[in-house]
């Protein structure tokens, strides 16, 4: 498993992070972490803030696609990218969404 920071743009592309201004969003891309995964790979998202940037995984009893929030563990079923950071770090710089 490959790790480096995740983009502003593939943040802007999940629905929920999307509605975030733009220096917010920048601060948690900063705090985000890629990771590109091969198929099989698994990834555990338990206690942080996780989405898929791309490819699908399985876990939480289905599958997920790109924008589609991570809990717990997951594994590639493609080649897959997801981002993930502190739960409360996430929840401090959401919480700056414009009024």
């Amino acid at each position: 498993m490959r790790h480096e920071a995740a983009t502003v743009h593939e943040l802007s592309r999940v629905a929920e992070l999307g509605v975030l201004p733009g220096e917010a969003l920048t601060r948690l891309a900063r705090e985000m972490e890629r990771h590109e995964l091969a198929p099989g790979e698994e990834v555990d998202a338990a206690g942080l803030y996780a989405v898929v940037l791309g490819g699908m995984l399985s876990g939480g009893g289905g599958v997920l696609r790109p924008g589609d929030r991570l809990a717990g563990s997951a594994r590639a079923l493609t080649p897959a990218a997801v981002a993930t950071c502190d739960q409360a770090r996430y929840e401090a710089i959401a919480a700056e969404r414009a009024p």
